[in-house]
């Protein structure tokens, strides 16, 4: 059994918004379900092209994608 530090419990915190997870395979996906044709979402870099552009492979969306400055990326989804 485990010792529970009851003095821990005041630690917990409430209301605290949860992070975005875009990072996540999961959180991709779910971004990209919810795109029309027309959409886009912008890429801060393009680790994070790369995984939006699967996502939309894999739901078989086309795309096509922009460079921007300071090596961002916006991508569209056009099928």
């Amino acid at each position: 059994m485990t010792n529970i530090n009851k003095n821990s419990i005041d630690r917990i915190e409430r209301g605290v918004p949860l992070p975005s997870n875009r990072s996540g395979k999961t959180g991709w996906m779910h971004i990209t379900r919810n795109m029309q044709i027309g959409d886009s979402v912008l890429c801060e870099n393009i680790k994070e092209l790369y995984l939006m552009k699967n996502a939309m492979y894999k739901l078989r969306y086309s795309t096509t994608f922009q460079q921007l400055e300071n090596d961002k990326y916006r991508i569209w989804r056009t099928k």
